[in-house]
């Protein structure tokens, strides 16, 4: 075959640069595409890719930014949906009262309570709508305020009503408080996480006891090592939607109690929804029905929010020592 001058040239360009491409190798193929995959959560299998500018995790694989918020159809547990970063508030010791006023429109707010320096927190939580009409309480008895803080969510029906906060203890201990009345924006998100876990995750029927009172039913939920946090539900929605009455204790070992809550919700239109810190190993949570059969009957559920990698990932760790070492 003859060529033009011009054509040969041309052709033997095409072939050095052909000649100069060496094709990847299947190893160094899955090394490019490693760079660009992220975990999901545990229960899916699938990989999605990331952008390039996404945070790296301890373990070199990228992971995509949480969202402020999550979907109510992702993953239940580890989501931002107590928040630490809430406006705050000094209530001095001494039996001191400090009161909100909760806005007409407003159906939810967030409540935290903490101490510093590992002080207690000994004080009372109350929603009163109207000058007498109390539909809310929760005592508060905890060791440690500043390594087992509180953190819950409380609904109301709509009105003019005030949330009050008073200590109980000595001018030497005071607490640190933050109620935080949610938009409408949040509040329908947090409905949406609330409905959510309720409708998908089992539940502890807990029967009240006789009419004189005391006997209710005890339930007991032991939590594993590497569960930091849990999240309580409380609700009566299901059990005739009557006020409920329960005691809840957080205990490390058979019988040394580090947290205790006495409270009380107006029914099925107030669920309590908390996040209980347990740090350490060999911790149990005790629930209580202090109401009588007929009356105050309520479901819980009692889940992890937040659980510890290290230990999930070593599972020896966590069992290294026991709660008395």
């Amino acid at each position: 075959m003859k060529f033009l001058p011009g054509q040969a040239a041309a052709l033997c360009c095409l072939l050095l640069a052909q000649a100069s491409v060496v094709p990847l190798s299947i190893v160094d193929a899955f090394a490019v595409t490693k760079k660009h995959l992220i975990r999901v959560p545990s229960g899916s299998t699938a990989l999605r890719s990331t952008p390039p500018d996404a945070p790296l995790s301890s373990s070199g694989i990228q992971r995509a930014p949480q969202p402020p918020l999550p979907n109510p159809q992702a993953s239940k547990r580890n989501v931002p949906m107590f928040p630490f970063d809430l406006p705050v508030r000094r209530i001095e010791g001494g039996n001191t009262i400090a009161t909100w006023q909760i806005p007409e429109d407003a159906e939810r707010a967030q409540i935290m309570i903490k101490t510093t320096n590992g002080r207690p927190i000994k004080g009372r939580v109350e929603l009163w709508i109207g000058p007498i009409r109390r539909t809310h309480y929760n005592d508060i008895d905890v060791e440690d305020g500043t390594q087992t803080p509180l953190r819950y969510i409380l609904k109301f029906k709509k009105g003019h009503g005030t949330i009050r906060l008073n200590t109980k203890t000595t001018m030497e201990m005071p607490m640190i408080a933050s109620v935080s009345v949610c938009s409408k924006e949040r509040s329908k998100e947090l409905d949406d996480f609330t409905m959510n876990i309720w409708e998908n995750e089992p539940k502890t029927l807990i029967q009240g006891g006789r009419t004189e009172g005391g006997g209710g039913a005890i339930r007991t939920f032991p939590i594993p090592d590497d569960v930091q946090r849990v999240q309580v539900l409380i609700w009566s929605r299901d059990t005739g939607s009557k006020s409920f009455k329960a005691k809840i204790e957080v205990l490390q070992g058979p019988n040394n109690l580090k947290q205790t809550y006495d409270l009380q919700c107006a029914g099925g239109s107030q669920p309590f929804h908390a996040v209980y810190e347990t740090p350490g190993n060999g911790v149990t949570l005790r629930m209580y029905n202090k109401k009588f059969v007929e009356d105050g009957l309520f479901q819980t559920i009692v889940i992890p929010y937040d659980i510890d990698d290290a230990k999930l990932k070593s599972p020896s760790v966590a069992v290294q020592k026991e709660w008395w070492e």
